[in-house]
C-alpha cells in the first residue's frame, strides 16, 4: 500500500477534477481511481484544505465559470454553467453567492464593463467606476428572471 503524502494526493485530486469537471463526479469512484479510500481522501481534503472534497470540486467548478464568463460574457449563462459541471443555472447560482456573496448576473455585468472599459477609450469611462456589489438576499431573487436571459453586449462608443 502507498504512502500519500497529503499534497501528493490533494494534487490528484484536483487533476482529476480538471480532466473531468465538466461531467458528474462520483466522489467514491474517483477516490477508487487514485487508489485509496473515501474516508483516506476525504481525511485529507478536511484536514489539510479545510473543506470537504464536494466543497473542492465545486469551488474549482465555480473557479472555471468565472474564467468563462469573464472570458465571454456574452455567453448564455446555461451553456456556461453547464459546460463546467453544474446541473443548472440555479444550482451554480446558488453555490455562486454562497461562495462570493455575488450572484451570477451581477459578475457578468461586471465582465461586460471591463469589456467595454478594455473597448473604450479610457478617459471616457474614467469617470464610471466599476465595484463588487455584494449581494443580499432579495438582491439574487430579484436577478432570477434575468439568469436565463441573454445580455446586451455593451459597446463602446467610437
Amino acid at each position: 500500500m502507498h504512502h500519500w503524502e497529503s499534497s501528493e494526493l490533494i494534487a490528484l485530486a484536483i487533476d482529476y477534477f480538471a480532466k473531468s469537471f465538466q461531467h458528474p463526479i462520483n466522489i467514491p469512484a474517483m477516490a477508487r481511481s487514485l487508489g485509496v479510500s473515501l474516508s483516506l481522501l476525504e481525511y485529507h481534503f478536511d484536514h489539510y484544505r479545510g473543506r470537504t472534497i464536494f466543497e473542492a470540486l465545486t469551488h474549482y467548478r465555480l473557479n472555471r465559470l468565472c474564467d468563462a464568463i469573464s472570458h465571454d460574457p456574452t455567453g448564455l449563462l446555461t451553456v456556461q454553467t453547464q459546460a463546467c459541471g453544474f446541473r443548472s443555472v440555479c444550482e451554480a447560482n446558488s453555490a455562486f453567492i454562497a461562495n462570493f456573496c455575488l450572484d451570477l448576473v451581477q459578475f457578468r455585468n461586471q465582465c461586460l464593463h471591463v469589456a467595454a472599459w478594455r473597448q473604450a477609450d479610457r478617459h471616457q469611462l474614467a469617470g464610471a467606476p466599476l465595484e463588487l456589489v455584494p449581494c443580499s438576499g432579495d438582491k439574487a431573487g430579484a436577478n432570477a428572471d434575468a439568469l436565463m436571459q441573454r445580455p446586451t453586449p455593451y459597446h463602446a462608443s467610437t
